[in-house]
């Protein structure tokens, strides 16, 4: 699997950065239940706007759930394909990165 980000793409002083070459972003929820509403930040409007942004995948690391789910194809503010695995069994992710991710350890 090739890297999700180009060598400093995301290095400056700013909170946030520009998503070119940019391909692939990582979330994960926190594991407590009282964490419920940063959780569901995660599912909804932070995956809408690394869609809407044109970021090919989002891997989204649910510990309340015990689930990893890769979201592809983004068109306008969401992905249009999304797969998902039980944490500790291998996921698929699809091109630009193509590989197979272990969950096992998450």
């Amino acid at each position: 699997m090739g890297s999700p980000a180009p060598k400093g793409a995301l290095a400056g002083g700013e909170w946030h950065s520009k998503p070119d070459g940019v391909a692939m972003v990582l979330e994960v929820t926190s594991g407590r239940p009282r964490d419920r509403k940063g959780a569901e930040r995660d599912r909804g409007p932070k995956r809408r706007g690394y869609a809407a942004a044109g970021i090919p995948l989002y891997l989204l690391v649910d510990r309340l759930e015990g689930k990893a789910t890769i979201f592809s194809e983004p068109r306008g503010d969401d992905f249009t394909h999304s797969a998902s695995v039980a944490l500790g069994e291998d996921l698929a992710i699809p091109e630009p990165l193509a590989g197979a991710l272990p969950t096992c350890d998450f």
